[in-house]
């Protein structure tokens, strides 16, 4: 066997090191129409109901992507300033396109 084959990188290898880094989206959130509304820092992908996104402890019971940084969360009750609310760390619900996460945060309206 020559040299030159030996050294060859296997054409069906995959070379981690070309992969983007992945970041994490960090949300700013408002009320709008009783709704909560989220826009991130970073393009996102929902992948499910984000049921672990909760406004004064319950879960959402619909959402809408209008744009690729925003999301709009719909609640059994309307969403009122005074209300607290919390996104987890490490959500499976929601990723960013280079396969971060919402950063996690909590506040209140």
């Amino acid at each position: 066997m020559s040299l030159t084959l030996a050294s060859r990188r296997h054409p069906a290898g995959f070379d981690r090191a070309q992969l983007p880094l992945s970041t994490n989206a960090v949300a700013t959130s408002g009320v709008a129409a009783g709704k909560w509304q989220i826009d991130f820092t970073n393009p996102v992908n929902v992948i499910a109901l984000p049921v672990d996104f909760l406004v004064n402890g319950q879960p959402p019971t619909q959402f809408s992507q209008s744009t690729a940084t925003r999301i709009t969360l719909t609640y059994a009750a309307a969403v009122a300033a005074g209300q607290s609310w919390v996104i987890p760390s490490h959500s499976a619900n929601l990723r960013t396109y280079t396969g971060g996460y919402a950063a996690a945060a909590a506040g209140t309206f």
